[in-house]
């Protein structure tokens, strides 16, 4: 065989290599803020069930659906409140955002999902309930994806990773900040995230229901500053 320009060319090259991106964004700091974002709304949510006496009544003698509504109203509104806040702040710090609109519903959803699932444990269990949503917040950091790809993740965070409120959340915010992922991802986990919210607001009905009627039976609480159904100071 007569070597040439071609052969050699051949034995170099056997192949074409073909590139495509599927998103784009301009630093690590852009890539990164998904998963930045979806954790600060979960650890707000954690520090204010820490702080706020959720635990308590605005009145005696207040039955338990208006108690739960009346928590209802103030998480709903501290939730949407921080994640409007925090995509309203990213925006004017410069993140480039592909589409704004589902970038605030994925804020809202994540945000209304952690906020009732921290409520719930905070609200049956107290500070052991409190403990759990911190353990919560430690398998996220590992299993939703935030950092590394799944792939490169051991067993254990991959099989935990599909029900972590987090994974999805990231999935959505990096939908709404880069494109790519696709809008059906997207959907999924707002729905998901949705649905988390409707399901945890549901349990926390029927959690201070029990509660109350312990409450009426005079079993003990475990803090006294969390004291179950003590009157809030004006």
């Amino acid at each position: 065989m007569k070597l040439n320009k071609a052969t050699v060319s051949m034995f170099a090259a056997p192949s074409k290599l073909k590139h495509e991106e599927y998103s784009n964004v301009s630093n690590y700091g852009e890539a990164l803020s998904p998963y930045i974002m979806s954790l600060a709304l979960f650890v707000g949510c954690l520090v204010f069930n820490f702080v706020f006496p959720i635990r308590k009544v605005s009145m005696a003698g207040q039955s338990s659906k208006n108690w739960w509504l009346s928590k209802l109203s103030i998480g709903v509104g501290v939730a949407l409140a921080m994640a409007i806040i925090e995509a309203t702040v990213m925006l004017m710090l410069g993140l480039t955002v592909e589409f704004i609109p589902q970038f605030y519903l994925i804020a809202i959803v994540s945000s209304l999902s952690y906020m009732f699932i921290v409520m719930f444990f905070a609200m049956t269990f107290d500070n052991p309930g409190r403990f759990i949503a911190m353990v919560l917040l430690v398998l996220q950091l590992g299993g939703a994806g935030g950092t590394f790809p799944m792939p490169l993740t051991n067993g254990f965070f991959n099989a935990i990773h599909p029900y972590l409120p987090m994974s999805y959340s990231i999935y959505g915010f990096r939908q709404a900040i880069s494109g790519g992922i696709g809008t059906d991802l997207y959907t999924k986990s707002v729905v998901i995230l949705a649905i988390a919210f409707v399901v945890f607001v549901a349990l926390l009905r029927l959690s201070m229901d029990h509660l109350q009627k312990k409450h009426l039976n005079g079993i003990s609480q475990l803090d006294n500053n969390q004291e179950l159904q003590a009157v809030e100071v004006q």
